[in-house]
């Protein structure tokens, strides 16, 4: 059987630390500005003095960004109605605008997951 990746790994010593909420709570704040587990900033902290790089990235909500690109669609298809069926001396400006500004959102978002718009 094949040991998981945490019984392989080298750091197998562990350390308990007593700490009031209030610092608890700073450290867990400042470990995840920077980026890094609770584990790995302390780990930083002291034996290098700073946290180098972070280790995890924050993840993306798949699910929510691709709601928010089909958000996007519709809500630009709405303004392109608008800007067909409307006065266009009145408004078409104003919803060509906001149609090219959500077309970049959209294509942000898709760039964020990793797909082609």
């Amino acid at each position: 059987m094949v040991a998981s990746g945490s019984e392989n790994r080298v750091r197998s010593a562990a350390l308990r630390v007593r700490l009031s909420p209030e610092e608890a709570e700073q450290i867990r704040a400042r470990a995840d500005r920077a980026g890094l587990s609770v584990s790995a900033y302390l780990r930083a902290m002291a034996l290098e003095g700073k946290p180098l790089r972070a280790e995890r990235q924050p993840g993306v909500n798949r699910q929510l960004a691709a709601r928010l690109i089909g958000e996007l669609g519709r809500m630009s298809h709405a303004f392109r109605q608008a800007a067909d069926t409307g006065d266009p001396k009145a408004c078409g400006d104003v919803i060509d605008a906001v149609h090219r500004d959500l077309a970049e959102l959209r294509a942000l978002f898709f760039e964020a997951l990793g797909r082609e718009p």
